[in-house]
């Protein structure tokens, strides 16, 4: 008797895709010449693939070098931008040139950020699967060129995504973030399909480097960078003080955030009019940590979310946030069982919605981990 291993799954249809790699090379550029100005310039690398160059709040322009010594570079500036979108495709792996003279190998002086994650001279590719892929400028950067690989839809029928198709997401604040006044009153978080962008009109707005514990006194993380967030934003999601996080996919939300001041402050998270998350922040929620008594510890609160658009808002004063994780709701796909069986035929069999059917069922079904017609 032989013994085989199933999983249950909600069966989706595929989409047939091609895959590519393309080489973008600053010395091919011809539309610009040295020492223009890009600010808002977009480059296309070809008929999928484009970037497009944007100053934000850097005090110098970004520009386009091409003389004897530079056969072409793009020249960032620390918080620029640099935004790849492709088209009818999807992007799945970005690897930079980058004019090296600036800066070592060990402390490089140019460095990236997106999806929360740094990109330098130690980790210099990103990898994901997007259609746009947003890159923040933490110091100068001069780009020679750009290794684009991604994947173009071929036709066929586009399946839904289901939730065990996404990943975690961790949304941290890092170094390269580090700012206050004008320059933190737009922060964006980025990781696997997450996305959040707070906003405030403060200029208390900050996020700098202060060691914060969470979890409970026996096992805690510890993370590193804050937002100081909020001021008050009493009128709603309307409000210039808010946070605006977008999910592609139902899941859990966990919020790592404190007040360690004497005065109580709230936080709320709205969605779709409705308030799913409200707390008061207490500086007495925080515990001793076992190992070190004077290491003050604090909960991480959750809140359940549907995929979409929600609004964080502070109808008291500002917290310190630093950050949040993600966790896509889970289905039965992950459902394995063990049955012994002497032939596939005796196999449970399941429609295309991985929904188990009967002997008489008529039509396409799985049985056994393959497909079959029943007539």
């Amino acid at each position: 008797m032989r013994k085989f291993t199933t999983l249950m799954a909600a069966f989706a249809a595929t989409i047939a895709v091609n895959a590519a790699t393309v080489t973008w090379e600053g010395s091919n550029v011809t539309e610009v010449t040295n020492n223009e100005n890009i600010d808002g310039v977009t480059f296309k690398v070809n008929d999928n693939i484009s970037f497009t160059v944007d100053k934000g709040t850097a005090s110098d322009d970004c520009i386009f070098r091409k003389n004897s010594t530079y056969p072409g570079l793009i020249v960032l500036r620390a918080h620029s931008t640099l935004t790849l979108k492709a088209e009818n495709a999807s992007i799945t792996s970005v690897k930079f040139g980058i004019n090296t003279t600036i800066g070592t190998s060990t402390s490089p002086n140019w460095i990236m950020t997106a999806d929360g994650n740094q990109y330098n001279a130690t980790n210099d590719t990103w990898t994901g699967d997007s259609s746009e892929i947003v890159f923040t400028v933490g110091k100068v950067t001069q780009i020679l060129s750009m290794e684009i690989a991604y994947s173009v839809d071929e036709g066929g029928e586009t399946p839904d995504p289901t939730p065990d198709e996404f990943k975690t997401a961790e949304l941290f604040f890092n170094e390269s973030q580090v700012a206050s006044g004008t320059d933190a009153q737009n922060v964006k978080l980025s990781n696997n399909g997450v996305e959040i962008d707070f906003t405030s009109n403060s200029d208390n707005a900050q996020v700098d480097k202060s060691n914060g514990f969470f979890g409970t006194s026996e096992s805690y993380e510890t993370l590193q960078y804050r937002y100081r967030a909020g001021g008050k934003s009493s009128n709603g999601i309307n409000s210039t003080n808010k946070g605006v996080i977008t999910l592609p996919c139902d899941g859990t939300l966990y919020i790592y955030a404190f007040n360690n001041q004497s005065d109580d402050r709230d936080l709320q998270i709205i969605q779709n009019d409705i308030t799913v998350f409200s707390h008061t922040y207490s500086a007495s929620e925080a515990v001793n940590a076992d190992n070190n008594a004077s290491r003050k510890v604090y909960p991480v609160y959750s809140a359940e979310l549907k995929k979409g658009t929600a609004y964080f808002l502070w109808p008291t004063n500002q917290l310190m946030l630093f950050g949040f994780k993600f966790e896509p709701e889970k289905s039965i796909s992950t459902v394995v069982e063990e049955i012994e069986i002497t032939d596939i035929k005796d196999m449970p069999a399941y429609d295309l919605m991985g929904r188990r059917v009967s002997d008489n069922y008529k039509g396409i079904v799985i049985q056994g981990g393959k497909k079959f017609i029943r007539k």
